[in-house]
């Protein structure tokens, strides 16, 4: 199995992919990516966010908030489960936690949305597009004329601006226009 980001196209020809059915002579399925709207659950400590694979705080029980692994848990189904997030009568991954749906809140409130995605990136766009204007005026100006004793219209002449200290010629270097060394 494998996972391809496709970017999408205005005209929706990211889309013909899903139909794909042959890919170098070998039978493929594409599908979507289902995206979850759950928060990541540790199996370890049982919080939100992270998961086991990065946790090193110390094992919580799922089924009794006790201090070991659910593996090695001797509670049976019969006795009441206790939820290691918000102490309820529930195991600490059922989805209806008000951990849970507390953790699903955060993460759905930071979520952004394709259409948010478009028109940040069309704003942005404008902002450097609007910058690169600002720094290159020269680009959308005409050069003024200015007009002489003789009533003839020279255009108007920049002077030429000034080396930069790093830009300055060192004695040792020579140009095209200085005589070779005899």
């Amino acid at each position: 199995m494998f996972e391809v980001v496709i970017a999408p196209c205005p005209d929706q020809s990211h889309l013909q992919v899903l139909e794909l059915t042959l890919l170098g002579n070998q039978m493929v399925s594409v599908e979507r990516y289902a995206k979850t709207t759950h928060p990541a659950q540790c199996h370890r400590c049982q919080a939100f966010g992270h998961t086991r694979s990065y946790c090193r705080r110390p094992f919580v029980c799922m089924k009794c908030a006790g201090a070991h692994p659910t593996t090695a848990c001797a509670k049976t189904r019969e006795v009441t489960p206790k939820c290691a997030n918000c102490r309820g009568a529930h195991i600490s991954s059922y989805k209806g936690c008000v951990a849970f749906k507390t953790a699903r809140e955060r993460l759905l409130a930071y979520r952004v949305t394709v259409k948010q995605r478009r028109r940040a990136y069309q704003e942005r766009r404008q902002q450097q597009s609007l910058m690169r204007q600002r720094q290159n005026p020269s680009n959308l100006m005409p050069l003024s004329t200015t007009t002489t004793s003789s009533s003839s219209s020279v255009p108007a002449t920049h002077p030429r601006p000034q080396p930069r200290h790093w830009q300055q010629r060192h004695p040792t270097q020579r140009d095209n226009t200085a005589p070779p060394y005899v």
